[in-house]
C-alpha cells in the first residue's frame, strides 16, 4: 500500500516547523529529504513510524528563510511538497 498525503501545513511557516498529515496503512520506514530552491540536498533522514500514524512534525531551525521542497519516500512511492520557511 502507498502512503496518502493529506496536507503539509502551515505554508508558509514562521518557526521552521511544518506538520505532515497523512494516512499510513502499513509502511514502517519513511525517508525525508529536503532540497533548497536550487535543488541541493539540505537535510536527509529516515524514520521508523507506527502503522496508521496520522501526523508528523518536521523542524529544522538551522535553515535560512526560503523555498524548499520536501521529498517523502516510501517503498510505496514518492511525494514532493513545496514548503516555505519565513
Amino acid at each position: 500500500a502507498q502512503i496518502q498525503l493529506a496536507d503539509v501545513y502551515p505554508v508558509p511557516t514562521f518557526n521552521n516547523t511544518v506538520t505532515i498529515q497523512y494516512f499510513n496503512p502499513n509502511i514502517k520506514i519513511i525517508a525525508f529529504r529536503l532540497y533548497n530552491n536550487l535543488g541541493a540536498l539540505v537535510d536527509d533522514h529516515s524514520i521508523n513510524i507506527p502503522v496508521n500514524t496520522l501526523n508528523l512534525q518536521y523542524t529544522n531551525s538551522l535553515l535560512p528563510k526560503g523555498n524548499y521542497y520536501l521529498s517523502i519516500q516510501t517503498e510505496g512511492g514518492l511525494i514532493l511538497k513545496n514548503i516555505i520557511f519565513q
